[in-house]
């Protein structure tokens, strides 16, 4: 019985250690097509981890790299790893995540900047290790081309929050008119 119970406690250490080092969770699953006007569209919703960051090194910008600055802009940088099987990055050591900027002097923007805000004091509890997860949604456009009919290349190491109308848009499906 005690050689049982040793074992189990054994395999559940062995599980959590290796779900640090596991690839990050892709909520949608795949990159959504979402078609606006004539466009298409390549929206990627992520589950952030620690282990998706990449925190140091000479990709991270020194003034906007996981600084929240005017009009709300920030980046992030993310592990190739992060993108989803489909989605290729050849030569990135990061993938930079850049939040737009949103001019302050527009009707609405105090609250759009707020809202990015939050998201960006999220990111940095999950950097600190005081959350386990933060749930984004990512723009691949324009930087994106496709492949074939299932694959996509990022033409630069570079991605852009899901933005329309001046706001971050937390979803990837369909954009509704949100002006």
């Amino acid at each position: 019985m005690r050689l049982c119970r040793a074992a189990g406690s054994a395999v559940l250490a062995v599980t959590a250690l290796l779900s640090l080092f596991a690839t990050p969770k892709v909520l949608a699953g795949e990159v959504k097509t979402n078609i606006f006007g004539e466009r298409a569209y390549y929206h990627l919703a992520l589950e952030l981890t620690k282990n998706t960051l990449v925190e140091t090194g000479r990709v991270i910008d020194p003034d906007l790299g996981y600084r929240f600055g005017e009009g709300g802009m920030f980046e992030i940088y993310l592990t190739p790893s992060a993108l989803p099987k489909n989605v290729t990055a050849s030569g990135c050591t990061a993938i930079k995540a850049r939040m737009f900027w949103t001019n302050p002097t527009k009707p609405d923007a105090a609250e759009r900047i707020a809202e990015k805000r939050a998201l960006f004091q999220q990111i940095e509890a999950l950097r600190r290790g005081e959350s386990e997860r933060v749930e984004v949604v990512l723009e691949l456009n324009p930087y994106v081309e496709k492949t074939s009919e299932a694959e996509l290349q990022l033409t630069q190491c570079v991605a852009f929050f899901r933005r329309a109308f001046g706001a971050y848009v937390p979803h990837d499906g369909p954009l509704a008119d949100t002006r």
